[in-house]
């Protein structure tokens, strides 16, 4: 059963910042880019807060990849299952990818 996906933009070091927490899979993968793209429409550029998302499968790169342009960075915690995808992804080639708990 998918946890339920919550979305939360907020102020930081002068740009948005998206953060998630929960499940990114097919079942919350479109709330996932609505919520994104809000954030985009209104600021252009944005961080992504993934340190609380405790599963994202291929659905959430996708959503990321989408709007690598407007995505400035994505923040992870080390070793978790979200920064492995990342890494395996290929995703920090176009998106920084920063470390952090």
């Amino acid at each position: 059963m998918t946890s339920p996906l919550t979305i939360r933009v907020s102020t930081g070091e002068g740009r948005p910042v998206v953060t998630l927490a929960g499940e990114i899979d097919p079942w919350t993968g479109e709330e996932f880019q609505a919520g994104l793209e809000a954030a985009i429409s209104e600021n252009e550029q944005v961080t992504v807060d993934l340190r609380d998302v405790v599963f994202m499968d291929s659905t959430g790169l996708a959503v990321l990849f989408r709007h690598h342009e407007s995505v400035l960075s994505v923040i992870a915690r080390p070793g978790s299952v979200t920064a492995r995808a990342l890494s395996r992804s290929g995703l920090g080639l176009v998106i920084a990818v920063d470390l952090a708990d």
